[in-house]
């Protein structure tokens, strides 16, 4: 079943985070801060403007935001997106959630 996270997810959000950090080399470039990761899930689950979507096998956290070149155009983009199986759901979610939410969608690619 996938739903928007809550504060009580963090730890499980915490976990998914650091797999996908490992997953993604940023261990390696960026680094992965417990602290940090805890800080930003908690920010965006408390804001309107943003969403996560979590599932039992990934997860999936995305922003509503001023397009940077024109302020009336709001733009869904995608903040992270990790899952062991099953990320088209959470996809799929995403877009829901940016069809109501925003003019556009964009999604990042690591390579």
């Amino acid at each position: 079943m996938i739903r928007q996270a809550t504060l009580d997810d963090i730890p499980v959000l915490l976990a998914m985070g650091e797999k996908f950090a490992a997953a993604a080399s940023l261990v390696d470039s960026v680094g992965y801060d417990p602290v940090t990761a805890e800080t930003t899930f908690r920010a965006m689950i408390e804001a309107p403007q943003y969403v996560i979507f979590i599932s039992d096998t990934g997860t999936l956290g995305g922003a509503a935001i001023p397009h940077p070149f024109n302020a009336a155009h709001i733009l869904a983009q995608e903040v992270f997106w990790w899952s062991s199986s099953g990320g088209v759901k959470l996809l799929e979610a995403f877009e829901a959630w940016a069809a109501e939410n925003a003019h556009s969608i964009r999604m990042g690619c690591l390579e």
